[in-house]
């Protein structure tokens, strides 16, 4: 008898955003692409083992460079200076040079890991491969895809299709690949891919 209704909440805690429901078990989903936290993941997602492998980029740091706004886009980690971590509570001169070499270093990540980075919606690393495989070389070859021109690629259904031709014809995602590229970030099939 002390039970208490759990109400779902109709709004983004982050953002304020009216939430969408989604699926049968009816999940909340924020669908504000300016969201901070969802910004923030983004970030933490590029910075990962799979994507860049920023080594020392850690998800605590990336939080603080965010809310201190140093860090908005995924461009903005190749940016970063040593002087500007030190202005960081906590941060020491190793630990700062160790974090702007690290991501010096991720700059050679490639296309497949480049797409995986990205986090578009309903993309797998599967199908990051796939894009490879496929005979893409330049993220700018994919930038431009249909989504009938992506379906005709082996196990890309027209749903993944849709998600990629349309998370790729966002104007600040064409800006970004191009922010990455002048950046020296290597966008470029490699062997491995």
């Amino acid at each position: 008898g002390t039970e208490q209704e759990i109400v779902p909440p109709t709004h983004c805690p982050s953002c304020g955003e009216e939430l969408e429901v989604r699926g049968t078990g009816e999940e909340r989903w924020c669908v504000n692409l300016q969201c901070p936290a969802q910004a923030t993941r983004r970030l933490m997602h590029w910075a990962s083992r799979h994507a860049a492998d920023m080594e020392g980029v850690g998800d605590v740091w990336i939080e603080k460079l965010a809310e201190d706004g140093v860090l908005r886009r995924r461009s903005d980690f190749y940016r970063l200076t040593v002087d500007q971590l030190l202005g960081c509570e906590r941060m020491g001169e190793v630990s700062a040079r160790n974090m702007v070499d690290s991501i010096e270093r991720s700059k050679g990540l490639g296309l497949r890991r480049a797409l995986i980075g990205l986090a578009i919606p309903m993309a797998s690393e599967g199908v990051a491969k796939r894009l490879c495989l496929a005979g893409y070389e330049r993220i700018e070859e994919i930038l431009d895809l249909t989504a009938e021109q992506l379906v005709e690629i082996r196990d890309i259904g027209p749903k993944v299709a849709e998600s990629v031709a349309s998370f790729f014809a966002r104007e600040e995602i064409r800006e970004e690949t191009a922010e990455l590229r002048e950046l020296g970030v290597d966008l470029d099939v490699k062997d491995e891919d």
